[in-house]
């Protein structure tokens, strides 16, 4: 860095396979390097080359551009029966009571979802905490975990041209808490010119997002789900030292699993029951290839290009080795060396992440394992919704989301309009409310008052930074609009001589 950064907010992040330089939050392509994640561990360092005037850097911070506020750990291998252990890496909660009683009432509640573990302490870690956002001084807290999966469905009015409307609606599902491989039915329950329960679209998704396009509007019924395979992440070295592998004994069967990353290398296959050192069959995986491994050998001829959402598979039944991509038979071998096998997999460079993992259709119940390993064994769950997608040729169309199960328990927002009390007594005060506008990050603000006068909207992040402030006008009914800049929490603030109320609210 040079010069043109005074005052302004500095941060260098490192994230699928690329560096990036932000100045307040913006970056550019000018400002992005390559760096494969297999390019070792990350450090930091400041140094000062040349300047005219004596360097000041303030709150300097490490850890990501999202670590901000306060931190939390909590040892997961010290809890009873270690049971957090296996939600360390992206269900373990957070819970904050504003009210001080620990009531942990799902509208009052604010979830912190868990940062990045630390594995080899034994830390479930959580950033981003913010206290007291009240000034009530009442704030009480309990962890939890969340083995469900929570998700939401939001969709997006179709277009209107020359009076109809097209067929150019769609519906985004979002993922909060859930496994990274995931399986979706769309099927048509009150849509013009479609039969009831025909099925509009369906398939799998693997991270936190997926997008249904080109839909009619209507109403449809959107059924998700969450596999029970294993959910296991890994991070070894060039000699392969670092080991899960299954207690059980199998002469037959089938190991399958799902790919989520080509950013590391490891090696998955069976093992004989007399030999733990040896992956007998197999696949090599290094990085976007994945090489067979033939008699305890790994073939550097024959193997295969994965991506992310592939499934690979192993079949062994009697003297046939099969190997598998997304179902299809690519290659089949005979042997005579192996007749009673255990799953095994051994960790190489680069943080290794698999899904999905099962043996004869089933998730491993228990691993021996040894070095920096997290294994998650994930229930099957499904989130049903009865989604509306409207129409911009009708207004009147609804177009919103209806959850035909119960939502996360300890979510902050309330699913009838994401406003949360932050009075700290459990009592709401109606004459202040903030409600979005069904809108994505628009808010509107109504306050009630005896006597007129003057009064400042002023909403604060989550970090104490001043967003938006502005006179709100009226007379003893005072009105005001403003656009929350990115998701998240934000304490909402009315103003007068000599009061104020306080609403905290996310913007999802």
């Amino acid at each position: 860095m040079a010069t043109g950064v005074s005052g302004s907010a500095v941060s260098i992040r490192r994230e699928d396979g690329q560096v990036y330089l932000r100045i307040d939050g913006i970056g550019s392509q000018t400002r992005t390097i390559p760096l494969p994640e297999t390019s070792g561990s990350m450090s930091g360092l400041i140094r000062a080359v040349t300047s005219e005037e004596p360097l000041h850097i303030a709150a300097v911070r490490t850890g990501g551009i999202g670590d901000t506020g306060n931190m939390a750990e909590l040892s997961h291998a010290l809890t009873p029966d270690d049971e957090f252990s296996q939600y360390c890496r992206n269900r373990t909660l957070l819970l904050i009571d504003p009210s001080g009683e620990g009531r942990f009432d799902t509208e009052d509640m604010i979830a912190v979802k868990c940062s990045r573990p630390d594995l080899m302490r034994g830390k479930t870690v959580f950033h981003n905490l913010f206290w007291d956002l009240d000034g009530s001084g009442s704030d009480v807290f309990t962890f939890a975990y969340y083995d469900g999966l929570a998700a939401d469905a939001v969709p997006t009015p179709s277009t209107c041209e020359d009076g109809k409307p097209r067929n150019d609606g769609s519906i985004d599902i979002d993922i909060r808490i859930g496994t990274p491989v995931y399986d979706y039915v769309l099927s048509a329950d009150t849509v013009a010119g479609v039969p009831k329960d025909e099925i509009i679209a369906s398939g799998k998704f693997t991270g936190e997002a997926h997008r249904i396009d080109g839909l009619a509007p209507g109403t449809y019924t959107l059924k998700v789900t969450q596999g029970g395979g294993n959910d296991i992440y890994g991070t070894g070295g060039p000699l392969y030292t670092t080991y899960v592998h299954d207690k059980r004994i199998f002469a037959s069967g089938e190991v399958s699993w799902t790919v989520t990353g080509t950013n590391s290398n490891y090696r998955l296959g069976v093992e004989p029951r007399i030999s733990d050192d040896i992956t007998q069959f197999g696949f090599d995986v290094r990085g976007d290839k994945a090489y067979m491994i033939i008699d305890g050998h790994t073939s550097l001829t024959q193997f295969i290009r994965i991506k992310e959402g592939d499934v690979l598979t192993l079949g062994l039944e009697g003297i046939t080795v099969s190997y598998k991509l997304n179902g299809k038979v690519i290659r089949r071998f005979t042997q005579w060396n192996i007749r009673a096998w255990r799953l095994c997999i051994k960790f190489g460079t680069g943080e290794t992440h698999i899904t999905g993992l099962t043996v004869n259709g089933e998730p491993i119940p228990d691993f021996t394992h040894s070095g920096n390993v997290q294994v998650e064994n994930p229930k099957t769950n499904t989130a049903l919704f009865t989604v509306h997608v409207g129409s911009e040729c009708d207004p009147t169309l609804p177009n919103g989301t209806e959850k035909k199960e119960g939502s996360l328990i300890g979510w902050s927002d309330r699913p009838e309009n994401g406003e949360g009390n932050s009075q700290g007594n459990g009592n709401k005060d109606d004459s202040f409310q903030v409600k979005p506008d069904c809108t994505t990050g628009i808010f509107d603000v109504v306050l009630e008052q005896d006597q007129p006068g003057d009064v400042t909207l002023m909403v604060f992040d989550a970090s104490g930074k001043l967003v938006h402030e502005q006179f709100m006008e009226g007379e003893t009914t005072k009105r005001s609009r403003f656009e929350a800049p990115a998701p998240g929490v934000y304490v909402v603030k009315a103003i007068g001589p000599d009061w104020e109320k306080t609403r905290k609210i996310i913007a999802k």
